[in-house]
């Protein structure tokens, strides 16, 4: 699904924040955008800076509007912020 949206596009965010119970597996594909990676023109593996930017936007969003997910989210964004 994320795929054929632009990586501008906030309806997966919104999903999030508005979904009754949040459920692990969408920390998961959250925790896996913002590690997204593409092939660049010369063949390396690259950061896909957008993907990664909505990734770490719905965290934002949901550690704001979500407290009973804050800290899972706290933690994914402290794992980009170390690897990068």
């Amino acid at each position: 699904m994320l795929d054929s949206f632009p990586a501008s596009d906030k309806s997966f965010s919104r999903l999030l924040g508005e979904v009754p119970l949040l459920p692990e597996s969408s920390l998961k594909i959250l925790n896996d955008l913002c590690y997204s990676d593409v092939i660049g023109h010369d063949g390396k593996i690259i950061r896909d800076i957008e993907r990664v930017t909505q990734g770490l936007g719905a965290i934002w969003s949901l550690i704001l509007g979500r407290p009973q997910n804050r800290q899972a989210c706290l933690g994914i964004a402290l794992k980009v912020s170390c690897h990068s």
